[in-house]
């Protein structure tokens, strides 16, 4: 099973196939039964998926010094990275990457949704967090169409995206992000993520070239709050797991966190200039979506580079700091990098006047963690030691 997928992991098609198939279990002990049309019992078949990631006993491994390994989940997880990605696992996203398809997307519903149900399935097998980190990193314009919680409004045009969109619901995004947030690489993977995909954002509203029909109705100001305010609820609440890891029973060392952030350096330096952004949140096709403008490599690189700056310094580099150190600091380092974001966007566009767009972070930032803090309460209070008032 390990063979075949590590195999997987470097056959996105493949992959995303084997993951899309029905499993029916031989195991009358499981009791995977369901009521026909008259009402009779009959045996279900799992998904392939439900069955690898939710079902199967994995046999404990040993390597050679007798350490207990954990190469048969990891290469799950890595099969899972590339079946909803489409490359293969380890790989950053490209220029050339097609849009999601729907049994890709299909797929990445179906994890974050199984981790929301049980976040032991990644907590217990922390290792994982990196491929599934990446993944929603990649997903990064349907979690944020998810968490704005806009049936009817103009959600579509704020976070445009080709190709199928993942059905994800508020909740299991917010418990998904709090899990992955407990890991360092699934911190860093998605909270560095999500910088980029701000900035490129910024970037793409306030080019006045944007063509009408693909414009968000409403003021630059209100453009840039809304953006900031989505991106803000995304890393409040991988704050909020970054704190559950720091101060939970498990202890993990805060400074691991920014050294998973700045370890991303190395993977984001080929991925910056893609003219795509992250996670194909800007894909140049004939089937639409958004298109980054000519200086979105620069606006993101740059505040990415802020963020690995800040990473090797002095952010979170005290295991010993409290709930809400931890939570500042998460949250001023985010509205500087927000307002860099805006800044550098203005200024390249002279689409209204950098301190204007600057000004108009401080809202979206406060209003973002806000919503982190009161969702987690509502949504994954269980899955939290202490979620402080945002």
């Amino acid at each position: 099973m390990t063979g075949y997928l590590r195999a997987l992991a470097n056959n996105p098609e493949a992959a995303t196939e084997f993951f899309g198939g029905t499993f029916v279990t031989a195991d009358e002990d499981h009791g995977f039964t369901a009521k026909d049309a008259k009402g009779e019992e009959t045996r279900r078949g799992l998904s392939t998926f439900e069955y690898v990631f939710e079902e199967r006993h994995w046999p404990r491994e040993v390597d050679g010094e007798g350490e207990e390994s954990v190469v048969g989940r990891n290469t799950l997880a890595m099969a899972l990275e590339a079946a909803t990605t489409g490359h293969p696992a380890g790989e950053m996203p490209t220029a050339d990457l097609s849009p999601h398809t729907a049994a890709q997307a299909e797929l990445m519903a179906a994890v974050v949704a199984s981790v929301s149900d049980d976040p032991g399935r990644l907590t217990d097998h922390g290792f994982m967090s990196d491929s599934l980190g990446q993944m929603a990193s990649e997903y990064l314009p349907d979690i944020n169409r998810a968490i704005s919680d806009d049936t009817y409004g103009s959600s579509d045009k704020l976070f445009p995206l080709a190709g199928a969109q993942a059905d994800l619901s508020h909740a299991d995004v917010t418990r998904f992000l709090v899990t992955a947030g407990q890991n360092p690489e699934g911190y860093a993977a998605v909270e560095v993520g999500q910088k980029a995909y701000m900035a490129d954002l910024l970037d793409y509203h306030l080019d006045p070239a944007l063509p009408e029909e693909r414009r968000y109705p409403h003021p630059p100001q209100d453009t840039i709050e809304a953006v900031t305010r989505r991106s803000g609820e995304v890393s409040g609440t991988l704050a909020i797991g970054l704190q559950e890891a720091v101060l939970g029973e498990a202890g993990q060392e805060a400074k691991d966190f920014s050294d998973s952030v700045a370890q991303q350096k190395n993977a984001w330096s080929g991925a910056i200039g893609t003219g795509i952004g992250v996670g194909v949140s800007f894909v140049a096709t004939p089937v639409g979506g958004a298109v980054a403008g000519g200086v979105a490599s620069t606006v993101s690189g740059m505040v990415l580079e802020h963020v690995f700056q800040q990473s090797e310094t002095d952010v979170l580099s005290e295991a010993s700091m409290e709930a809400g150190e931890l939570w500042n600091e998460s949250r001023q380092a985010s509205g500087e990098h927000f307002q860099l974001a805006a800044r550098m966007a203005a200024e390249a566009h002279g689409t209204l006047q950098p301190q204007t767009a600057a000004d108009a972070v401080s809202s979206g930032r406060d209003q973002g963690f806000s919503y982190a803090s009161s969702n987690v309460r509502q949504m994954a209070d269980h899955l939290t030691t202490e979620v402080p008032a945002g």
